[in-house]
Protein backbone atom coordinates (compact mmCIF):
# COMPACT_ATOMS: atom_id res chain seq x y z
CA UNK A 1 0.00 0.00 0.00
CA UNK A 2 1.29 3.45 -0.92
CA UNK A 3 1.07 6.54 1.25
CA UNK A 4 -1.69 8.01 -0.87
CA UNK A 5 -4.15 5.75 0.91
CA UNK A 6 -3.32 7.05 4.40
CA UNK A 7 -3.40 10.48 5.99
CA UNK A 8 -3.59 11.80 9.51
CA UNK A 9 -5.15 15.25 9.78
CA UNK A 10 -5.31 17.65 12.71
CA UNK A 11 -8.85 18.52 13.83
CA UNK A 12 -7.80 21.18 16.35
CA UNK A 13 -6.12 24.58 16.08
CA UNK A 14 -3.86 23.42 18.93
CA UNK A 15 -2.91 20.27 16.99
CA UNK A 16 -3.78 18.02 19.92
CA UNK A 17 -6.55 16.01 18.20
CA UNK A 18 -6.22 14.18 14.89
CA UNK A 19 -8.18 11.99 12.52
CA UNK A 20 -6.55 9.01 10.84
CA UNK A 21 -8.09 8.22 7.45
CA UNK A 22 -7.43 4.99 5.58
CA UNK A 23 -8.97 4.37 2.17
CA UNK A 24 -8.43 1.44 -0.14
CA UNK A 25 -10.43 0.50 -3.24
CA UNK A 26 -11.97 -2.93 -3.30
CA UNK A 27 -10.37 -5.11 -5.95
CA UNK A 28 -12.34 -8.29 -5.51
CA UNK A 29 -9.95 -10.10 -3.18
CA UNK A 30 -11.32 -12.21 -0.35
CA UNK A 31 -9.26 -10.08 2.01
CA UNK A 32 -7.58 -6.71 1.62
CA UNK A 33 -4.33 -6.12 3.52
CA UNK A 34 -4.31 -2.60 4.93
CA UNK A 35 -0.88 -2.96 6.48
CA UNK A 36 2.11 -4.67 4.94
CA UNK A 37 4.21 -4.59 8.10
CA UNK A 38 3.79 -6.77 11.17
CA UNK A 39 1.21 -7.07 12.59
CA UNK A 40 -0.94 -7.26 9.47
CA UNK A 41 -4.50 -5.99 9.56
CA UNK A 42 -6.96 -7.69 7.24
CA UNK A 43 -10.46 -6.63 6.34
CA UNK A 44 -12.92 -9.17 4.96
CA UNK A 45 -15.25 -7.11 2.71
CA UNK A 46 -18.94 -7.79 2.84
CA UNK A 47 -21.46 -5.42 1.29
CA UNK A 48 -22.84 -2.86 3.69
CA UNK A 49 -21.39 -4.39 6.83
CA UNK A 50 -18.94 -2.73 9.20
CA UNK A 51 -16.64 -4.27 11.77
CA UNK A 52 -14.72 -2.84 14.69
CA UNK A 53 -11.09 -3.75 14.05
CA UNK A 54 -8.07 -3.31 16.27
CA UNK A 55 -4.94 -1.72 14.85
CA UNK A 56 -1.72 -2.57 16.71
CA UNK A 57 1.20 -0.13 16.56
CA UNK A 58 4.25 -0.59 18.78
CA UNK A 59 2.30 -2.58 21.34
CA UNK A 60 -0.61 -0.12 21.54
CA UNK A 61 -4.08 -1.07 20.30
CA UNK A 62 -6.36 1.34 18.45
CA UNK A 63 -10.00 0.60 17.53
CA UNK A 64 -10.86 1.17 13.86
CA UNK A 65 -14.25 1.08 12.20
CA UNK A 66 -14.15 -0.05 8.60
CA UNK A 67 -17.10 0.20 6.26
CA UNK A 68 -17.24 -0.61 2.53
CA UNK A 69 -19.15 1.72 0.24
CA UNK A 70 -22.26 0.30 -1.41
CA UNK A 71 -21.50 2.46 -4.45
CA UNK A 72 -17.94 1.67 -5.51
CA UNK A 73 -16.79 -0.87 -2.95
CA UNK A 74 -14.15 1.45 -1.52
CA UNK A 75 -13.11 0.66 2.04
CA UNK A 76 -12.85 3.51 4.55
CA UNK A 77 -11.46 3.49 8.08
CA UNK A 78 -11.39 6.27 10.66
CA UNK A 79 -9.64 6.64 13.97
CA UNK A 80 -9.72 9.61 16.34
CA UNK A 81 -6.29 10.22 17.84
CA UNK A 82 -5.71 12.28 20.97
CA UNK A 83 -2.31 13.87 21.55
CA UNK A 84 0.42 15.08 19.22
CA UNK A 85 2.94 12.47 20.39
CA UNK A 86 0.58 9.59 19.68
CA UNK A 87 -0.31 11.08 16.29
CA UNK A 88 3.38 11.31 15.39
CA UNK A 89 3.87 7.63 16.28
CA UNK A 90 0.98 6.53 14.10
CA UNK A 91 2.11 8.76 11.23
CA UNK A 92 5.63 7.33 11.42
CA UNK A 93 4.20 3.81 11.32
CA UNK A 94 2.48 4.60 8.00
CA UNK A 95 5.45 6.64 6.73
CA UNK A 96 3.39 9.84 6.38
CA UNK A 97 3.63 13.31 7.88
CA UNK A 98 0.72 14.54 10.03
CA UNK A 99 -1.19 17.44 8.51
CA UNK A 100 -1.07 20.29 11.04
CA UNK A 101 -3.25 23.36 11.29
CA UNK A 102 -1.53 26.72 10.96
CA UNK A 103 -2.96 30.22 11.02
CA UNK A 104 -3.12 31.39 7.42
CA UNK A 105 -2.61 35.06 8.21
CA UNK A 106 -6.24 35.75 7.26
CA UNK A 107 -7.98 38.94 8.34
CA UNK A 108 -11.76 38.94 8.02
CA UNK A 109 -14.07 41.70 9.27
CA UNK A 110 -17.54 40.52 10.30
CA UNK A 111 -20.71 42.58 10.56
CA UNK A 112 -24.17 41.45 11.62
CA UNK A 113 -27.25 43.61 10.99
CA UNK A 114 -30.91 43.38 11.99
CA UNK A 115 -33.79 44.70 9.87
CA UNK A 116 -34.32 48.48 10.03
CA UNK A 117 -37.34 49.77 11.91
CA UNK A 118 -39.68 47.53 13.85
CA UNK A 119 -41.01 44.04 13.22
CA UNK A 120 -44.56 42.98 13.96
CA UNK A 121 -45.33 39.89 16.03
CA UNK A 122 -45.50 36.93 13.63
CA UNK A 123 -43.26 38.52 11.02
CA UNK A 124 -39.81 37.25 10.06
CA UNK A 125 -36.76 38.63 11.86
CA UNK A 126 -33.91 38.56 9.37
CA UNK A 127 -30.22 38.66 10.25
CA UNK A 128 -27.75 39.83 7.61
CA UNK A 129 -24.10 38.85 7.89
CA UNK A 130 -21.28 40.41 5.89
CA UNK A 131 -17.75 38.94 5.89
CA UNK A 132 -15.13 41.18 4.27
CA UNK A 133 -11.63 39.97 3.49
CA UNK A 134 -9.47 42.86 4.72
CA UNK A 135 -6.26 40.85 4.48
CA UNK A 136 -3.89 40.08 1.63
CA UNK A 137 -4.57 36.35 1.25
CA UNK A 138 -7.33 34.49 -0.55
CA UNK A 139 -9.37 32.41 1.89
CA UNK A 140 -11.64 29.42 1.34
CA UNK A 141 -14.29 28.42 3.86
CA UNK A 142 -17.24 26.10 4.25
CA UNK A 143 -20.60 27.70 3.54
CA UNK A 144 -23.61 25.69 4.61
CA UNK A 145 -26.79 25.12 2.66
CA UNK A 146 -30.12 23.77 3.90
CA UNK A 147 -29.69 21.97 7.25
CA UNK A 148 -25.95 22.63 7.25
CA UNK A 149 -26.72 26.34 7.76
CA UNK A 150 -28.03 25.62 11.25
CA UNK A 151 -24.70 24.12 12.23
CA UNK A 152 -22.72 27.15 11.05
CA UNK A 153 -24.83 29.76 12.85
CA UNK A 154 -25.61 30.07 16.56
CA UNK A 155 -27.38 32.80 18.51
CA UNK A 156 -27.99 33.89 22.09
CA UNK A 157 -31.13 36.04 22.19
CA UNK A 158 -32.40 38.05 25.15
CA UNK A 159 -35.49 40.15 25.93
CA UNK A 160 -35.09 42.70 28.72
CA UNK A 161 -31.99 40.81 29.83
CA UNK A 162 -33.75 37.43 30.01
CA UNK A 163 -32.29 34.71 27.79
CA UNK A 164 -34.76 33.11 25.39
CA UNK A 165 -35.09 29.35 25.08
CA UNK A 166 -34.21 28.21 21.57
CA UNK A 167 -36.18 25.84 19.40
CA UNK A 168 -35.32 22.17 19.32
CA UNK A 169 -33.99 21.27 15.89
CA UNK A 170 -31.59 19.02 14.05
CA UNK A 171 -28.51 20.98 13.01
CA UNK A 172 -26.44 18.23 11.42
CA UNK A 173 -26.09 16.99 7.89
CA UNK A 174 -26.90 19.02 4.81
CA UNK A 175 -24.72 20.35 2.01
CA UNK A 176 -21.46 22.24 2.29
CA UNK A 177 -20.06 24.51 -0.42
CA UNK A 178 -16.50 25.77 -0.57
CA UNK A 179 -16.58 29.56 -0.93
CA UNK A 180 -13.59 31.60 -2.11
CA UNK A 181 -13.20 35.10 -0.68
CA UNK A 182 -10.64 37.27 -2.45
CA UNK A 183 -8.94 40.25 -0.77
CA UNK A 184 -11.24 43.26 -0.73
CA UNK A 185 -14.36 41.19 -1.47
CA UNK A 186 -17.37 40.68 0.78
CA UNK A 187 -19.49 37.59 1.33
CA UNK A 188 -23.09 38.32 2.35
CA UNK A 189 -25.55 35.85 3.82
CA UNK A 190 -28.99 36.17 5.41
CA UNK A 191 -30.91 33.89 7.76
CA UNK A 192 -34.21 34.08 9.62
CA UNK A 193 -33.84 34.26 13.38
CA UNK A 194 -37.31 32.70 13.69
CA UNK A 195 -35.69 29.36 12.79
CA UNK A 196 -33.91 29.51 16.16
CA UNK A 197 -36.43 31.32 18.40
CA UNK A 198 -40.11 32.14 18.72
CA UNK A 199 -40.94 35.83 19.13
CA UNK A 200 -44.48 35.82 20.49
CA UNK A 201 -44.31 38.93 22.64
CA UNK A 202 -43.61 42.54 21.71
CA UNK A 203 -40.58 44.23 23.19
CA UNK A 204 -36.94 45.09 22.61
CA UNK A 205 -34.63 42.21 21.87
CA UNK A 206 -30.91 41.72 21.41
CA UNK A 207 -28.94 38.79 20.05
CA UNK A 208 -25.33 37.71 20.03
CA UNK A 209 -24.57 36.21 16.63
CA UNK A 210 -21.91 33.61 15.86
CA UNK A 211 -20.80 32.05 12.60
CA UNK A 212 -18.35 29.13 12.50
CA UNK A 213 -15.75 30.20 9.95
CA UNK A 214 -13.99 27.01 8.97
CA UNK A 215 -11.07 27.76 6.63
CA UNK A 216 -10.08 24.86 4.39
CA UNK A 217 -7.68 23.71 1.72
CA UNK A 218 -9.65 24.08 -1.56
CA UNK A 219 -7.88 21.05 -3.07
CA UNK A 220 -8.67 18.82 -0.10
CA UNK A 221 -11.58 20.56 1.67
CA UNK A 222 -11.76 17.97 4.46
CA UNK A 223 -8.44 19.38 5.68
CA UNK A 224 -9.14 22.30 7.96
CA UNK A 225 -6.58 25.09 7.86
CA UNK A 226 -8.05 27.00 10.79
CA UNK A 227 -11.31 27.13 12.76
CA UNK A 228 -12.40 30.69 13.46
CA UNK A 229 -15.59 32.38 14.66
CA UNK A 230 -17.21 35.55 13.34
CA UNK A 231 -19.35 37.30 15.94
CA UNK A 232 -21.44 40.40 16.42
CA UNK A 233 -24.48 41.81 18.20
CA UNK A 234 -27.82 43.04 16.91
CA UNK A 235 -30.83 44.75 18.50
CA UNK A 236 -34.38 44.91 17.19
CA UNK A 237 -37.90 45.73 18.39
CA UNK A 238 -41.05 43.67 17.92
CA UNK A 239 -44.40 45.45 18.10
CA UNK A 240 -48.02 44.36 18.02
CA UNK A 241 -49.53 44.29 14.53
Amino acid sequence: MTNRFVEIVSTSNWNDHFLLRISLPKKGEDSIPLLTSSPQLLFQPENGKAWDVLLAIHGEWFPLELKPSNVDGAVGAWLTVKGRERADRIAAHFLVEPYLRRHSGHRIAAKFESPPGTVSVGEVVKVRMALRNVGKNIVHFHRGRHRETFRRYSFIATKFGETLVGKERLGFGGIEIITQLDPGRTFVDEVELNDWFEFKQPGKYSARCFYDLFLVDPVKPHRGIWADVASGRITFEIVRP
